[in-house]
């Protein structure tokens, strides 16, 4: 009825990935990029619609529009670099976790990431797809809630003196308290 309609051509493409119909999700696709708007609700809807699509060139030119808007905006810079890591291009990558450690030094989840893709970059590390989830993998948040037990078996000094002087821990120490709530 409203073929204009970003949020239902949005929903349309991903009901059609669900049911596993390429043809239709190709046309659904197609639509969507071809899509004119200007709207920045509109922008990250189809931005993120092709992020979770895994049209990473796709979602890459419209998250450039998103960040005109937004530049600050730490997830939209995370989804960024995953758009440029997941499509191999790691050095982008890298500056857009790098971004958002500027703004945010203590932010391990960039540091993360970012380390990951310098590794994949220079050859000590085999690239895999990412997901757009603004998180660290399972595996790492069970490293990081291990390390966080382990540390809390010192003794009060020597926490106190990694609270004021350890980078990593005070990282991990905030990351861990944003676990699951924003």
């Amino acid at each position: 009825k409203y073929p204009n309609n970003i949020h239902a051509n949005c929903n349309m493409a991903l009901f059609c990935a669900e049911i596993k119909d390429k043809k239709e999700l190709e046309q659904s696709i197609k639509r969507i990029v071809d899509l004119k708007t200007d709207d920045i609700e509109d922008l990250q809807k189809i931005s993120l619609t092709l992020c979770e699509l895994k049209q990473h060139e796709h979602a890459n030119r419209q998250l450039k529009r998103v960040l005109l808007y937004k530049p600050f905006d730490i997830k939209v810079l995370h989804y960024m670099a995953v758009s440029c890591y997941n499509d191999g291009r790691c050095a982008e990558s890298i500056k857009y976790w790098g971004d958002i450690i500027k703004i945010e030094p203590e932010n391990s989840i960039a540091a993360y990431y970012k380390q990951m893709a310098t590794d994949t970059k220079n050859g000590r590390m085999i690239a895999r797809e990412l997901s757009y989830v603004y998180q660290v993998p399972f595996e790492e948040i069970k490293n990081r809630v291990k390390y966080l037990n382990d540390c809390l078996k010192k003794p009060k000094e020597i926490l106190r003196d990694m609270w004021r002087h350890d980078d990593y821990f005070l990282s991990i120490v905030l990351w861990g308290l944003e676990l699951g709530d924003m």
